[in-house]
C-alpha cells in the first residue's frame, strides 16, 4: 500500500465485538468507479480554483467586465457538470447580463451565454424555454457567423432535438 492509494471496500465481517475484518480491493486506474471518484474530485478542485479566481477578479475588475462574464460561464459549466442546474442557470444568466451590457449585442459571447441558458433549460426538462433561448442564439449566430460555420449547424441540431421533445 502507498500513500494516496484508493481501495474499494468489498465487505466487512464481524469476527468478535471488537475485531472487524475488512475486505478491500486496491483500485487501479482502469476501475470505472475510481474514474467516477476521480472525476468528482477533479470537478471540486476546479470549482475551488474558479471560486478563488472569481474572488480576485471581483476585487480587481469593474462589476460588468467581460472577464467576469467568462468566469460566471466557467462556474456555470462546473455546476452543470455537478448536476446543480439551478445554480448553473443563475451563473449563466449573470454572464448573459454582463455580456449583454458590456459587449456589442452581436458579440459571440452573448450567443454563447444564451446557448448555455438553453442547454440548462433542456437538462431541466423545460423544452419550451430551451427552444426560445436556442432560437435567440441562432438568430444572433446567423448575424455574425458565416452560413457554413459549424456552430450554426450545431445550434440548428439543438433546436431540432428540443422541438422533438415538446
Amino acid at each position: 500500500m502507498m500513500l494516496g492509494s484508493v481501495f474499494r471496500i468489498d465487505g466487512v465481517d464481524c469476527l468478535t465485538d471488537t475485531i472487524k475484518l475488512i475486505r478491500m480491493t486496491l483500485c487501479d486506474h482502469y476501475d470505472p468507479k475510481f474514474h467516477l471518484l476521480f472525476d468528482f474530485m477533479r470537478k471540486n478542485d476546479a470549482l475551488n480554483y474558479l471560486q478563488k479566481a472569481f474572488t480576485l477578479k471581483k476585487q480587481l475588475l469593474p462589476p460588468k467586465h467581460p472577464c467576469l462574464g467568462t468566469t460566471y460561464i466557467n462556474l456555470g459549466n462546473v455546476y452543470c457538470d455537478l448536476r446543480n442546474y439551478d445554480l448553473a442557470l443563475t451563473y449563466y444568466q449573470v454572464s448573459y447580463e454582463i455580456f449583454h451590457t458590456s459587449l456589442s449585442r452581436k458579440h459571440p459571447s452573448v450567443a454563447r451565454a444564451q446557448k448555455n441558458i438553453a442547454a440548462i433549460h433542456e437538462l431541466k426538462g423545460d423544452f419550451f424555454k430551451a427552444s426560445i433561448y436556442y432560437h435567440k442564439a441562432l438568430h444572433l449566430h446567423q448575424q455574425i457567423l458565416h452560413p457554413t460555420h459549424p456552430d450554426l449547424k450545431e445550434i440548428k441540431e439543438d433546436i431540432q432535438r428540443v422541438l422533438s421533445k415538446i
